[in-house]
């Protein structure tokens, strides 16, 4: 069964090739030569028994193959034209998605709020259509957000959705949170070192091997966030939530503000990485089992 697999894959391989026409050129050259040789064949057959030849005898078994070669044909054909349809309607959508996104990058860089703004949502209808520039446009979202966050003479501590704090950058942050949300999405070993994510609600976001390092998440409800294997080293969690967040395997070592309350409701094991002096206060709450080495001191 595996072989037929392999030999269909590599036959459907050679038929999509552009320069697929020699080889079934080659292909229609043999079914021919074999309808000339099964016609003499026949014929030899009719003569060696002693019996007369008619026309019948070789037109039609040479109609069955030539109908089936006609048939053959003409689903290669039909196979061929179907598949450059569709690899032609893909470049043409990967064409619009770059011309958008490149103009939506230009945008980005305007004066003017409202323009900046217009870019952002069109970066966010950009993310949720095309899953191959996901995770650029996440990226680029965030570039933004960081930037833009530099600019800000005094940024508060205390991130909140004031009407004095400039709105592309809330927008900005919103919509990574809603993309990260987002169930249907895997964001696995996804890159966003430094995110603003301050306040925002991002229950049941999948981010396991993220890197998020140096995140903030000031505030922000990651209750029921999937966070296995997440880098998290000096990411600000002050006040966050991290109810049934799972952070098995997850690297928090110098994470800023974090606590030992936040950590007993939250997910972990033996595996997830902290900084000693609280690990050994979940060690003595009974939330992690004491290694061997701190077993025997």
């Amino acid at each position: 069964m595996k072989r037929d697999n392999k030999f269909i894959a590599w036959w459907r391989k050679e038929l999509t090739k552009p320069s697929s026409n020699g080889l079934l050129g080659v292909v229609a050259g043999f079914l021919l030569a074999g309808l000339v040789l099964y016609a003499i064949i026949i014929v030899a057959l009719k003569l060696v028994g002693g019996s007369s030849v008619t026309l019948y005898d070789i037109f039609l078994p040479a109609a069955t193959v030539l109908g089936v070669i006609t048939v053959g044909g003409a689903a290669v054909v039909q196979f061929r034209k179907q598949y450059f349809t569709e690899v032609s309607a893909e470049l043409d959508r990967d064409t619009k998605y770059t011309e958008l996104l490149t103009k939506a990058i230009e945008h980005l860089g305007n004066e003017s709020i409202a323009i900046r703004t217009g870019a952002l949502y069109e970066l966010k209808r950009l993310a949720q259509d095309s899953e191959k520039d996901r995770e650029n446009v996440l990226e680029i979202i965030n570039r933004f957000v960081i930037e833009e966050w530099k600019k800000l003479t005094n940024p508060r501590e205390d991130f909140s959705f004031d009407k004095d704090f400039p709105s592309d950058i809330v927008i900005a942050k919103t919509i990574i949170a809603l993309l990260l949300r987002t169930e249907r999405i895997n964001h696995t070993e996804l890159i966003l070192e430094s995110v603003h994510l301050e306040w925002e609600h991002l229950r049941v976001a999948h981010l396991c091997k993220a890197h998020l390092s140096r995140a903030h998440f000031e505030h922000a409800n990651l209750s029921g966030a999937n966070l296995k294997g997440a880098h998290l080293l000096e990411a600000n969690l002050g006040e966050a939530n991290l109810i049934d967040t799972c952070l098995i395997g997850a690297d928090l070592r110098w994470a800023i503000n974090l606590t030992a309350d936040q950590l007993m409701d939250a997910i972990i094991d033996e595996t997830t990485l902290l900084d000693p002096p609280l690990r050994d206060e979940l060690i003595k709450r009974g939330k992690l089992k004491p290694s061997a080495e701190t077993a025997n001191t």
